[in-house]
């Protein structure tokens, strides 16, 4: 797990699903978000959370994948990361 000691100044990449895959699903979709921060706590939280579900889907296999998260990137006091979505159930 990565945590952070100082709101960074520096982008730091977090690699997530999408990219740890061996061979990932067709991506359908892709939604980006970005999250902003008062507290380096509150922060923490988010980026474990994050990357307790990013290991959850990696459990999953390529092919039952019905989404994945795409790279976590912390600046300063904002976390950006996003959804594939790469089952068309999540598009109808």
């Amino acid at each position: 797990m990565i945590f952070m000691s100082e709101f960074p100044q520096n982008p730091v990449c977090i690699p997530a699903s999408q990219f740890l895959r061996d061979n990932p699903p067709q991506t359908r979709a892709i939604t980006e978000m970005t999250m902003s921060f008062s507290d380096l706590d509150n922060m923490n939280q988010c980026l474990k959370a994050l990357q307790e579900s990013d290991e959850r889907l990696l459990s999953v296999s390529d092919s039952e994948a019905k989404y994945d998260w795409r790279n976590i990137t912390v600046k300063g006091r904002l976390i950006c990361f996003g959804v594939q979505l790469v089952r068309r159930v999540f598009l109808s």
